[in-house]
């Protein structure tokens, strides 16, 4: 109790409660040794707090950004914004927390708490407020979650390399990004257009290529405006040298450096690979294909 008199006793700030005290005596020494005897004690807790008719939601936003948490109430008299980091300790939400500047804080005391700039290290924190009437009876609001969410940070693809066409484009992996992959694209010369891919990984192998591709990934974190990451190119060439390593057979695939059978766009180069066989075009219906043909001296 913080006050008393003949038939009141008033407790902890939280408002007056009426009660029948017939009378209070005091075998006190100091005032840290008080008794009271009452006629009748009962006391009556009449004390109501404000009706909250409309509580605070969570709220999800990206650093050095803002937003607001509201509550409504009927009786209500004031208003205090707290925070906590745990949900269960509570510490009041005021001026201490603005730096000169910037202003973090605004609204504290009214039904609409305003955080702006806010710091990424305020994520996680819970917010309620705690509504009192004219007599001091409170109503505590709902405890709703702060996310601030670090700025997005696209990164950058590695992995570009230079293939036959028809090959895929081998691994490409994502690095230095703040935030996760909500997908990742393609393009193909001018580079200009870019065409979604369904993936979400850090890293991705594409299918066969046949012209010339960048590659980069879309990142977001949390609620924060998404970026792009550098891309990778990988090169088609359209070159397909002789080997000779299985056979003399032309229409072997393994005799090709592409591992695959020169096509009508191939440049094909047969050089000198003594002591391995040169190609031979047998008499088969099959037709040799190249795009040009590159026969070097001794071959």
């Amino acid at each position: 109790f913080t006050t008393h008199t003949t038939g009141i006793l008033t407790l902890g700030g939280e408002g007056t409660l009426p009660g029948s005290w017939g009378s209070t005596s005091s075998l006190a020494t100091n005032k840290n040794d008080t008794y009271f005897a009452a006629t009748k004690g009962i006391v009556n807790n009449s004390c109501t707090g404000p009706s909250i008719t409309s509580q605070p939601v969570a709220l999800s936003i990206c650093e050095n950004t803002g937003g607001s948490f509201s509550v409504s109430a009927t009786g209500a008299s004031t208003y205090q914004w707290q925070y906590s980091g745990d949900n269960t300790n509570w510490v009041n939400i005021d001026a201490t927390l603005n730096p000169n500047p910037p202003i973090y804080v605004s609204g504290f005391t009214s039904n609409t708490l305003i955080i702006t700039n806010t710091p990424a290290a305020w994520t996680n924190n819970y917010v309620r407020c705690i509504v009192r009437s004219s007599t001091g009876c409170r109503t505590n609001s709902n405890a709703v979650l702060l996310t601030v969410s670090p700025t997005t940070v696209g990164g950058t693809v590695t992995g570009g390399t230079t293939i036959c066409s028809g090959s895929t484009s081998g691994l490409l992996t994502l690095s230095g990004n703040t935030g996760t992959v909500t997908k990742w694209q393609s393009s193909v010369s001018p580079f200009s257009t870019w065409t979604d891919i369904a993936h979400t990984a850090t890293t991705y192998t594409s299918g066969a290529l046949t012209a010339t591709t960048q590659f980069r990934a879309v990142v977001q974190s949390g609620s924060c405006v998404s970026a792009n990451s550098v891309a990778t190119t990988i090169t088609v060439s359209s070159s397909n040298t002789w080997t000779g390593t299985t056979s003399s057979s032309w229409f072997t695939a393994t005799n090709w450096s592409c591992g695959s059978l020169p096509t009508a766009a191939s440049d094909v180069t047969v050089p000198n690979v003594s002591p391995q066989p040169q190609p031979i075009v047998d008499g088969s219906s099959t037709i040799a294909l190249a795009n040009t043909l590159t026969v070097s001296s001794g071959a």
